[in-house]
């Protein structure tokens, strides 16, 4: 997933977006105006969103290189508003800057964004709603709240449901454990190997943790072996065998249609604020299914009563379930399963957890700054 920095990093897009500015503003406008605001409506997702937080900064703190695209595309036309223009509405979801840099040991589940400026100071924009992924749990993806100064919504679902990039229908079949190997006598039961027992011992942690859970619950698993015997013998000339283990998600079928549903809630808020959208040919709400549009009007009231600033209660164990089943992506996982032309596990295990670049964060539980960058779990 790289490390947010360099030629398409965050601050690269935002360099990129004010390269272009000038260009578009020159288009938008005719040759002879008189223009009393410059507004600007800022969305992104995921690096997108931490983006568009660093974008909405440069307008607040009147980014010399900004004004001077602003001058530049407004050349000689009559300009009542602030040099850098402002911020009408921020609409993010899911902002994971996961910016890793020398200063933080190169490590994008830290606090330290670097040169990123994630901070939504009060009057930074008129309105900012974030939706964040209430599923998510990859080390990688550490999720950089904007509670509390603004409103967020939580919603079933991880990262991409949430923000959107699945396929219509994919399949998974993945390891829900880190693949672990011992040598053994070549006779002896995998059952009985030691990385077995602790495969059963790892699904109960599982069970009890609420962002895999629901997918335990609603898929089959299984806790697999294979074995490697291009071993040498031992001393005494015992022929022995490499034993690995790891339990396994099932291959299942999951559909992209909740992120039509997430989509919906931020369209409602962003109106709300006074955005203005050509909708007459968007067919997302066609993408909902029956079964999602209770959960998906339970969705939209969620977003109403989030930026109203009133509590509510989220999705029950029963909703998020039938979620789970067919809609919430398994992205934290131990890779794929590979198997060879006899249908039999190859590889799986690796000598160090980083080259796993989905797996799990600790006990299954997302990393959580708000917006002082301290540490919190949803």
């Amino acid at each position: 997933m790289g490390l947010g920095e360099g030629d398409t990093g965050v601050l690269a897009k935002t360099d990129e977006a004010v390269t272009q500015l000038s260009g578009v503003i020159k288009d938008l406008l005719p040759s002879r105006c008189i223009v009393k605001t410059l507004q600007f409506d800022i969305f992104g997702f995921s690096r997108g969103a931490a983006a568009a937080r660093h974008f909405a900064n440069r307008i607040y703190h009147k980014d010399p290189q900004l004004v001077k695209a602003i001058r530049q595309g407004l050349a000689n036309r009559e300009y009542h508003s602030d040099s850098a223009g402002k911020t009408r509405f921020i609409g993010i979801f899911d902002t994971v800057a996961a910016i890793g840099t020398p200063f933080n040991g190169v490590n994008p589940n830290s606090a330290d964004t670097g040169d990123v400026d994630l901070t939504l100071h009060a009057g930074i924009a008129e309105k900012v709603f974030h939706i964040a992924a209430q599923h998510e749990c990859r080390f990688n993806f550490a999720l950089n709240s904007v509670r509390p100064a603004w409103p967020e919504l939580v919603l079933p679902g991880v990262h991409s449901d949430i923000g959107g990039g699945y396929w219509p229908n994919e399949q998974e079949n993945c390891f829900l454990t880190r693949p672990q190997a011992e040598t053994v006598p070549e006779n002896q039961p995998d059952e009985s190997t030691h990385v077995y027992r602790q495969t059963f011992s790892a699904l109960k942690d599982m069970e009890s943790s609420p962002n895999i859970a629901p997918i335990i619950r609603t898929s089959t698993s299984t806790a697999k072996t294979w074995n490697d015997k291009r071993m040498l013998p031992d001393h005494l000339g015992t022929p022995q065998k490499r034993t690995f283990a790891a339990l396994t998600l099932n291959p299942r079928q999951v559909k992209n249609n909740w992120a039509a549903v997430a989509y919906l809630v931020m369209l409602e808020a962003a109106t709300e604020a006074g955005c203005e959208f050509r909708t007459e040919d968007d067919n997302r709400t066609l993408l909902i299914p029956p079964e999602l549009r209770p959960l998906c009007n339970k969705a939209l009231a969620m977003g109403k009563a989030a930026r109203s600033g009133y509590a509510t209660a989220g999705f029950t164990t029963d909703e998020i379930d039938i979620l789970a089943k067919q809609y919430i992506h398994c992205s934290a996982n131990w890779n794929s399963v590979k198997i060879d032309t006899n249908n039999n596990i190859v590889g799986g295990a690796k000598p160090l957890a980083l080259i796993f670049a989905n797996r799990p964060d600790e006990r299954w539980l997302r990393t959580i700054y708000d917006m002082d960058g301290v540490r919190k779990y949803l």
